[in-house]
């Protein structure tokens, strides 16, 4: 395992960030070459999963990945892949209150080799991809309201945190 730890300052709040991590719909409008288009698979009570078709390699094909991304409460993310393209990789993400807004602070554990020269060469480039992530969401001031919203954990019916119903496509085994 590759270990790569990323920490940002924003200027919005913990509330629109957290919802930004879990608006999916965005992915494919406002990074479609850094991160790719993802369609909602499943949603159960504090958990999405999603598929993810990266960007193209090479203008050729694209790869996928199953990511299931689970709400910690009360600002907390932890995101795994499950299969596809670096499957075993794990993100956790905990979104801390600043006096101008949030500090990101990701921990990010690539299912790869730790072999020295693998691990700078990954460290480097995820960290010039998240910045360049981050660059795009506050190009467009982030994102808010997206769909699927965050998911729920304490029973309070079918409803996300954000006060959308519901409307999940369909649901499968998690």
């Amino acid at each position: 395992m590759i270990d790569v730890p990323y920490r940002r300052e924003v200027p919005y709040s913990q509330a629109v960030v957290l919802s930004q991590y879990f608006d999916l719909e965005h992915l494919e409008h406002v990074h479609p070459r850094s991160f790719g288009r993802a369609r909602m698979v499943a949603k159960e009570r504090g958990v999405i999963v999603w598929d993810l078709e990266w960007p193209p390699v090479l203008g050729l094909f694209r790869v996928q990945s199953r990511i299931r991304q689970e709400f910690t409460p009360p600002w907390g993310i932890r995101a795994v892949i499950t299969r596809g393209l670096l499957s075993g990789t794990e993100t956790v993400v905990q979104l801390d209150k600043t006096e101008t807004g949030t500090l990101v602070i990701e921990l990010h554990r690539i299912a790869l080799p730790g072999w020295r020269w693998l691990r700078g060469f990954v460290q480097r480039t995820l960290v010039r991809r998240l910045d360049w992530i981050w660059e795009e969401d506050l190009a467009v001031k982030v994102c808010r309201g997206g769909w699927p919203g965050v998911p729920l954990v304490e029973h309070e019916g079918e409803r996300e945190a954000s006060g959308k119903p519901d409307i999940a496509p369909h649901s499968a085994s998690v």
